[in-house]
């Protein structure tokens, strides 16, 4: 059992405040999310940050924790790379005493699915379409 430290300055958590779930897949349930952090200054004065537009997504059974790491560790290669246009992710969490894993990220906008069900009104489309411009 790891010790768990019970007491934190004002610099040392965040607190996530999040909204009614945006929905849920393989990976578990999406919530969009707001952060609220105290920063400690390299001057050592502390400053309060929010960040809206996040989310957080929750995994609670074994295979989604694991797909969720698997998602992770793609984020963070493609990240070391350089690559251009990924979201970016702040960090993978695991909650000490149920053990879900959460992962918080920007909000990357609509995927392409759900923008293809708006723009065909199929409920379940075969295929994804592209414009020239977003090709």
């Amino acid at each position: 059992m790891q010790k768990l430290k019970r007491k934190y300055l004002a610099h040392e958590y965040f607190t996530l405040v999040l909204d009614e779930p945006r929905g849920e897949g393989t990976t578990g349930i999406v919530h969009p999310a707001t952060l609220k952090a105290k920063v400690k200054l390299p001057s050592g004065e502390v400053s309060t940050m929010n960040s809206a537009n996040l989310f957080f997504k929750f995994a609670f059974s074994k295979d989604q924790q694991k797909r969720l790491l698997h998602e992770f560790r793609v984020y963070s290669h493609l990240a070391q790379k350089q690559v251009k246009g990924v979201i970016t992710v702040h960090g993978l969490f695991r909650d000490a005493d149920s053990g879900v894993v959460g992962l918080l990220m920007d909000n990357g906008g609509q995927n392409l699915r759900q923008r293809e069900v708006e723009r065909t009104g199929e409920e379940m489309p075969h295929q994804v379409t592209l414009s020239e411009a977003e090709w």
